[in-house]
């Protein structure tokens, strides 16, 4: 619930200052060129199915610990807010501005929970592991490549 207040006390700043709006974008876009080039050196560590499976947590002490260290996350409120800055300019009505944050988390709430399903299966484990070094570096490009178009756009 932070991050959410974050964000919209953010937006409202945004929307009553260009200067601050530019900066934000700029940080937001070279956030993304940041973490695009980790991703792009790193190689994706997979674990086993047995090492997933052996825990003694519930999957409802899992969706907590996922849900609040997402939800407290600064980075998350960082990324979310450069992406906020493609599409929200100074003069954005403020409904439109709840509608984007809802179109958001229900993105991000979707996302994650594919995410959680199919990454328990050993077929899914085993491709993910094989292609790590690939799929990093294509998430790392991906998120270069948005940083640097953020940085350019002249809105």
């Amino acid at each position: 619930m932070h991050t959410a207040y974050t964000l919209a006390g953010l937006v409202v700043l945004m929307a009553s200052s260009v200067w601050l709006f530019t900066a934000v974008k700029w940080m937001g876009g070279l956030y993304l060129v940041y973490i695009g080039w980790k991703t792009w050196k790193s190689r994706l560590e997979i674990p086993l199915q047995h090492e997933l499976s052996n825990s003694a947590k519930s999957d409802w002490a899992y969706f907590r610990q996922g849900f609040i260290t997402n939800a407290t996350n600064p980075k998350t409120t960082l990324f979310y807010l450069s992406i906020f800055t493609q599409v929200v300019k100074p003069d954005t009505s403020l409904a439109a501005q709840l509608l984007y944050g809802l179109i958001i988390s229900l993105a991000h709430g979707l996302w994650f929970s594919i995410l959680a399903i199919s990454i328990t299966h050993q077929r899914v484990l085993e491709k993910l592991r094989a292609g790590g070094r690939h799929i990093g570096r294509a998430l790392g490009g991906a998120l270069m490549a948005m940083g640097v178009g953020l940085m350019a756009s002249h809105r």
